[in-house]
């Protein structure tokens, strides 16, 4: 049964959505079938005290005992508490947008032509709307429906004249801008990733428009016009100080979520200027990175992915961050999924003692991290490669490169990366067999690493080396 639609969306339940759904099942207005009642029971139970997996035979017994029962009975009432379920979610993904159902409620009393009722509760539906610190794209689509709804019932009773049809256009056209510009930057965004192409409808006629009218000082709007400013003109860095601005100080206008997009189109626009060698902007990644710490950003269902606890790490690292660094290791590890903590511990405190100098205490914990995902693994075993090759431990550098070689011709995934490592392990063995005296070799040397294609920090390790022979 574990495979099922029921039993999937069920084990993600947690304890007060199934003290919630189990008063739900019950009501007559949402459910008649006792069977169906009875089968979420059970259900419920065996999730509860993780049992494991769900066997149908037990639960054919729990529900009809001796009596004989088929199992399409069992499908029957799967199907029935399915439907309940699913009622269910959707009713409090409801409960929770209380403008939503505000705005349905002004439709009821409109059916019903009852006037003191729809206006008295518009007006209490538009004050708590405009008490509300969000002022995102839903904000204004909110907006607009209230004022539809105003505008619907006016001209019912023919008051038509009485109604600003204006503030109803302005606001749509509001409501339709934040909207489009939000999913300008998806499609931006996507665009690099699965390198495609997409057609962005008017979307030059909108950018013109914001700026003829202004709208970039509105937060709804202003935070995905500077966004896509920032993305496709790195050249230029006064739309990225604007977004900044934006997510420091207007992050209460917005979702967790549309926070974390923009922290993320903010850390990608660093990433793209880091590239054009503005080396500034290493700092302003690190501040992308605390300033979405500080408002819970790049939590999920309160965990951390790893790949953002590392990249925070590096980040820090970059600038020397040493004693913050140290702390945050430590103080967000518990939020990493806990079937890969250590692993990622251990990644980044070697990465940590690396950085210090300490590489007595980052070479063990770099060989204890197989577990992390394949990218990480390879800078470790680069990490390590520098270490022994400083430390004059030769015969552990030829055992590591020649086991990195086999291992990187065993994975059939890594694209372009296999290419890169290859050529670092070609490099290292080069420098390991270079001699002092060989001065022409060492010149020639030279040219060869600045020829290669990689990082700046990786070419600057390798000709200092160099140097030092």
């Amino acid at each position: 049964m574990e495979k099922i639609k029921l039993i999937l969306l069920l084990r993600t339940f947690t304890k007060e959505e199934f003290r919630e759904f189990g008063r739900f099942v019950r009501s007559p207005l949402h459910n008649r079938h006792e069977g169906v009642i009875q089968l979420f029971t059970c259900l419920r139970k065996e999730i509860e005290e993780r049992k494991g997996p769900i066997k149908q035979e037990k639960i054919l017994k729990k529900l009809f005992g001796t009596k004989e029962a088929s199992v399409q009975d069992l499908h029957y009432l799967n199907s029935y508490l399915l439907k309940v379920l699913e009622q269910y979610m959707a009713w409090a993904e409801w409960q929770k947008e209380e403008s939503d159902w505000g705005i349905y409620l002004l439709r009821a009393y409109q059916k019903r032509g009852l006037e003191k009722p729809f206006g008295q509760h518009l007006k209490k539906t538009t004050n708590q709307h405009q008490k509300q610190s969000l002022r995102n794209a839903t904000y204004f689509r909110q907006k607009y429906l209230l004022q539809w709804e105003e505008n619907n019932f006016s001209m019912i009773g023919g008051r038509q004249r009485e109604f600003n049809l204006q503030n109803l256009s302005d606001t749509l056209e509001q409501a339709f801008i934040a909207e489009k510009l939000k999913i300008a930057c998806s499609l931006l965004s996507h665009q690099a990733i699965a390198k495609k192409e997409y057609d962005q409808g008017i979307l030059n006629g909108v950018l013109q428009y914001v700026e003829q009218k202004g709208f970039e000082k509105m937060p709804a709007i202003a935070l995905n016009y500077h966004s896509y400013k920032a993305l496709t003109n790195a050249e230029e860095d006064d739309h990225f100080r604007a977004l900044k601005a934006q997510l420091l100080e207007n992050h209460d206008c917005f979702t967790l979520g549309e926070l974390r997009d923009g922290h993320t189109i903010a850390i990608n626009c660093c990433i793209k200027r880091i590239n054009l060698g503005k080396q500034g902007f290493f700092k302003e990644i690190f501040d992308m990175y605390k300033s979405g710490l500080e408002l819970d950003v790049f939590l999920t269902n309160g965990q951390l992915s790893p790949w953002t606890y590392s990249n925070i790490i590096l980040s820090g690292l970059k600038l020397n961050e040493f004693d913050w660094v140290h702390g945050f290791i430590y103080n967000y590890k518990d939020k990493l999924p806990e079937h890969q903590r250590q692993a990622y511990v251990n990644y980044n405190l070697a990465c940590y003692y690396y950085e210090l100098g300490d590489y007595r205490k980052a070479m063990p914990l770099f060989l204890q991290i197989e577990s992390v995902d394949l990218l990480h693994n390879l800078s470790a075993k680069t990490t390590l490669a520098k270490m022994y090759f400083e430390l004059k431990e030769f015969d552990a550098l030829d055992h590591l490169l020649n086991s990195f070689k086999t291992f990187i011709y065993r994975k059939k995934i890594l694209g372009y990366h296999r290419d890169n490592y290859l050529s670092m392990i070609s490099l290292m063995q080069k420098l390991t067999a270079l001699k002092p005296y060989e001065k022409e070799k060492k010149e020639k040397f030279r040219v060869e690493i600045n020829s290669r294609k990689m990082s700046p920090k990786e070419k600057e390790w390798f000709l200092k080396q160099v140097d030092l022979k």
